[in-house]
């Protein structure tokens, strides 16, 4: 599976941005644009998440274990 960051960016304003991004080096970049252009104030935040990429393939083979989980061991 692939990771992406999510790059969440909100204004004095209170307008979110979202960005995504395919690598921690791109954000990395997008924090070095802001250090150049000198847009970072202190009223506003960033918060960077990393997530996992799951194709629908992925979710069936989970879900078919999941299952097969629940077969043994019951929830009741």
């Amino acid at each position: 599976m692939n990771n992406v960051y999510t790059f969440e960016y909100v204004t004095c304003c209170g307008d979110t941005l979202v960005s995504v991004f395919d690598s921690i080096d791109a954000v990395i970049t997008r924090l070095k644009l802001m250090k150049l252009h000198n847009t970072f104030e202190e009223c506003e935040t960033i918060k960077i998440t990393c997530a996992e990429v799951v194709d629908n393939t992925e979710m069936k083979v989970r879900l078919e274990r999941i299952k097969e989980h629940y077969k043994k061991h019951p929830l009741n």
